[in-house]
């Protein structure tokens, strides 16, 4: 069976926590979150897509909806629509949580290292499980990512920590070009807004029907 996980993420690698986020410091948190897709079910991304463009009243066409862009009203409007697609198990939702504070200092220091051992920590035992997997990751994240082949990473702990046989391609592209990006966009906002700004909300609509849901130096 060939599986595809679109991959984006929410808040940054930085561990600078003694000034406010996007003023001189950090997130406290960052957020993986994905979506994970038979390949036949695909063309479902898109479906959810449009629904949810339409529901917005903006034109996919013109300009893409980012989930920063959402107020709380219209980010749980946006993820009852993702979640009545999961219901049906069309695709399935996830995420990874890591409260950077926590995490060693060694990976404070080094944020590709943070994001990759993240990606790991979430999606390895899905991973290993599977005869073929495409990971597409926003092209965004290739600067972060990069510096640390991700995919190499991710290839390796497959292969020789877990011996599995797994067929692992990663790929990086423009979310405007690819829905599942777009909703993974969604996704790690709302998981991002519960846990940095206690925006509950949009993440309520989608916690029940999170095919992953892992936390990483957290008690949470």
């Amino acid at each position: 069976m060939h599986m595809k996980i679109y991959l984006d993420e929410s808040g940054c690698t930085g561990c600078k926590f003694d000034a406010p986020y996007l003023k001189g410091g950090s997130s406290r948190f960052l957020v993986l979150g994905f979506v994970i897709v038979e390949d036949q079910n695909e063309h479902l991304l898109k479906r959810a897509c449009r629904k949810i463009y339409k529901a917005r009243k903006v034109d996919f066409k013109e300009r893409e909806l980012k989930g920063h862009q959402l107020d709380n009203s219209a980010a749980c409007q946006v993820g009852n629509i993702m979640r009545k697609f999961a219901v049906k198990e069309d695709f399935f939702p996830g995420y990874i949580m890591v409260r950077k504070e926590n995490a060693t200092p060694g990976l404070q220091t080094k944020g590709n290292l943070l994001y990759n051992y993240a990606a790991k920590i979430g999606l390895m035992d899905f991973i290993v499980k599977q005869n073929k997997v495409q990971l597409i990751a926003d092209k965004r994240s290739l600067k972060i990512a990069a510096r640390y082949s991700m995919g190499d990473y991710l290839q390796t702990v497959a292969s020789f920590h877990c011996e599995s046989n797994v067929d692992l391609t990663i790929t990086y592209e423009e979310s405007q070009n690819h829905e599942g990006l777009q909703l993974a966009d969604w996704i790690s906002n709302f998981v991002w807004r519960r846990f940095e700004n206690e925006q509950r909300d949009p993440y309520n609509t989608l916690y029940k029907n999170m095919l992953i849901r892992k936390h990483l130096f957290s008690p949470l």
